[in-house]
């Protein structure tokens, strides 16, 4: 499983105190609002999900999250951690496709040829398939 958490600053809105802005430190213009507290926290983990996702793609990166204890907070501020899944943001949101060669004996690009498989969605489907093998396994070892 691929988690992170990243700090996030909550500041009530001057005029409505129900809304509140969101901001994080470790992502530059990632900000988002909320009313009420458990609005604004799936609001967060929606936007820090979806930056982190535009960062990976663009750049192949995830930023370090800073401590907690080490944040300047804006006046009237608190930070909560947020909880990001990025498998499941990338696989629900990512877009960007990756060119792969692959070597594979000669007899089964024959056949594969000879039948009009799409080896490129062939093994987009596999690695899907291990890729859901794998989240399943980790739940339920996380379970125990």
């Amino acid at each position: 499983m691929c988690k992170f958490v990243f700090p996030a600053q909550f500041k009530k809105g001057e005029s409505d105190k129900t809304v509140y802005t969101v901001t994080f430190p470790d992502l530059p213009g990632a900000v988002t609002e909320g009313r009420g507290m458990t609005e604004a926290m799936a609001m967060a983990v929606e936007c820090a999900g979806l930056w982190l996702v535009d960062e990976l793609e663009t750049t192949g990166k995830v930023p370090q999250a800073s401590d907690i204890e080490s944040l300047h907070l804006d006046e009237d501020a608190k930070v909560y951690p947020v909880l990001i899944d990025l498998n499941a943001y990338q696989k629900k949101y990512g877009s960007r496709a990756v060119r792969k060669n692959v070597t594979l004996p000669a007899w089964l690009n024959t056949f594969g040829e000879t039948h009009n498989v799409n080896f490129s969605e062939l093994l987009t489907k596999a690695l899907e398939t291990l890729f859901e093998q794998s989240n399943q396994s980790n739940h339920s070892r996380n379970d125990d």
